[in-house]
């Protein structure tokens, strides 16, 4: 079983982590396709333009190498200053190398990010919820006479893995709405041995909890939705306005850090799951 409940929580903690990274190499300056095609369109205009004007758009790509800062209003105006500076070149071929030099330097918009965040929301939320399926099933199928009990059932001690998994989606224990209801449900079906769900520290739990009213938001974009995500914004966080998902994922934590909320609930969903593997003993010899 050891084996098992280490790839499983290996593979959970992997995933979580190769979305974050994914995340941030998304939302950094405009992908490495759309900047190429930009490239390749200053180069078609850099080979109609007399020698001096060659030099000098490939003075401003050079600076153009280095990521402008800042708002993307901020680096238009900031581009535009460049060209109108440093171009001597007809009205018409100027606009052109200012449109292809703002997409090489240009961030994602605001609304972008947000966008790219929340539809991460959905992935980790699934992530999560098929790691606790499976840590559910590989648990019970060391021990099954508390389901047996529970369900009036007449089961093997230690069915297989095979037909507990079996047992836990047929029941429908993915659909639970909290933390709080998860670890309900274990310690119904699992023997203390092994049910390892109420050791998530209550902190984690409250903000797993809130990320799945999220998830519930951008899943359905319903009133009941909003109105269950609004609560969490005006309770925990003292929001009185609704902010999109994205929106408030994307903002700071507090005014001393620079990073996002969407941090805070990368690591509960990690630190839960490290503590049920230590409670295991999956990682006893790991830091």
């Amino acid at each position: 079983m050891k084996r098992d409940l280490s790839c499983l929580f290996d593979h959970c903690l992997a995933e979580i982590n190769r979305y974050t990274n994914l995340l941030v190499r998304i939302c950094e300056p405009l992908s490495d396709l759309k900047k190429s095609k930009a490239r390749i369109e200053l180069d078609k205009i850099c080979e109609r333009l007399p020698a001096q004007g060659k030099s000098q758009v490939a003075k401003l790509i050079s600076v153009a190498s280095v990521p402008l800062s800042g708002k993307r209003a901020e680096v238009e105006e900031n581009v535009r200053k460049i060209c109108k500076e440093e171009l001597s070149l007809p009205e018409k071929t100027k606009a052109g190398i200012e449109k292809h030099l703002t997409t090489v330097c240009e961030p994602l918009s605001g609304p972008e990010k947000s966008e790219i965040y929340e539809s991460f929301v959905l992935k980790i939320c699934v992530t999560w919820e098929i790691f606790v399926e499976g840590l559910l099933a590989l648990c019970l199928s060391e021990n099954a006479t508390r389901y047996s009990e529970y369900m009036g059932a007449k089961l093997p001690k230690r069915p297989s893995k095979e037909m507990c998994a079996i047992l836990i989606s047929g029941y429908r224990y993915l659909d639970f709405r909290s933390i709080s209801e998860l670890q309900r449900i274990s310690k119904n079906i699992l023997v203390d041995e092994y049910n390892r769900f109420p050791r998530i520290p209550k902190s984690n739990s409250a903000t797993i909890d809130e990320f799945f009213q999220i998830r519930n938001y951008v899943a359905h974009r319903s009133q009941a939705a909003r109105r269950s995500l609004f609560r969490v914004y005006q309770t925990v966080y003292n929001i009185q306005r609704f902010q999109e998902p994205g929106v408030f994922l994307l903002s700071p934590l507090h005014g001393q850090t620079n990073e996002i909320r969407f941090g805070q609930y990368i690591r509960a969903f990690i630190n839960a799951a490290k503590t049920m593997a230590i409670h295991l003993k999956v990682y006893e010899n790991k830091q």
